[in-house]
Parts: structure tokens; sequence; C-alpha cells
């Protein structure tokens, strides 16, 4: 009850706060997918991954865009460390969210 009565207030008082956690959140996940475009043999349709932003991200967000290529460099060194089977992994489910989002050609 504490920690709902705390998120209310801070969303009321803070809501950039509240935002900024949200495009962290899809700059993390898009940094993800974009990373495996390459790593997983995938080829994706760059219209298809401007709609996303232009659906998913403010129009006034200033920090999506510097966040976005720390999170595709990261990942790509994650991915580089990868076992064979842990790449597999990751790479099945990359395909099937690029598949999902229309990203996939």
């Amino acid at each position: 009850m504490r920690t709902t009565v705390l998120a209310i207030t801070a969303a009321i008082f803070f809501p950039g706060s509240l935002y900024a956690e949200d495009s962290m959140t899809v700059a993390t996940q898009l940094g993800a997918l974009l990373a495996a475009e390459s790593a997983c043999g995938m080829t994706y349709d760059k219209e298809a991954i401007s709609g996303y932003i232009e659906k998913n991200v403010a129009d006034d967000d200033l920090s999506f865009a510097s966040i976005l290529p720390m999170m595709v460099k990261g990942q790509g060194i994650q991915i580089d460390q990868m076992t064979e089977s842990s790449k597999m992994a990751f790479c099945t489910q990359q395909r099937r969210v690029a598949k999902k989002l229309g990203f996939a050609k």
C-alpha cells in the first residue's frame, strides 16, 4: 500500500521522472533488438523501426536518441560474449519479436 501511495505521489509531483523511465525502457529494449539484427542474421525494415519510435517515444524526448546508441553498443558487446546456446536462445526470441513488430523482412 505504501509503495502504491509513493508511486502515485511521484506521478503527480514528478511526472517527468516516470516518463524518463519509460524512455529508458524503450531505448533498452529497442537497443537489444537493433543489436540483434546483424548478429542474428536478420534484415530490418527501416520504416517499421521509424514507425515504432514514432509510436513509442514522445517527440520532445531529448534523452532517447542519446541513450539508444549506448544500449545498442552494450548489447552488441554482450552478444559477442554469449555462448552458442545463449546466442541461439537470444536470437530465437529476437527473431520472434522482430517479426511480431514488423521489423523483420
